[in-house]
């Protein structure tokens, strides 16, 4: 079964490339969606995948990106939305 969570993370996380590093980890994964840094100095993502996947990229988003400093994440689920790729997406 596929699920879909809106994730939010907060701390030193929007200068050091973190939305770049989590493309390529979701891509690792086969993770479907987008991350885009927020205006509120967090970066959001909404990704989907099945259960294991999805829990291997939460604990990557805890740690993150090499020299990032996750102060903390916000985990909530959403509706499917049928994702077929991971992307950068930027703030309009």
């Amino acid at each position: 079964m596929i699920n879909h969570l809106k994730v939010t993370v907060k701390g030193n996380v929007k200068a050091i490339n973190y939305p770049k590093y989590t493309c390529e980890q979701a891509n690792k994964l086969g993770i479907k969606g987008f991350v885009l840094s927020a205006a509120d100095d967090a970066i959001y993502m909404e990704i989907e995948g099945n259960a294991p996947e999805l829990a291997k990229m939460l604990s990557w988003c805890k740690k993150g990106s090499p020299e990032c400093r996750v102060k903390s994440i916000q985990i909530t689920s959403g509706a499917y939305m049928g994702y077929t790729s991971f992307e950068m997406k930027q703030l309009n």
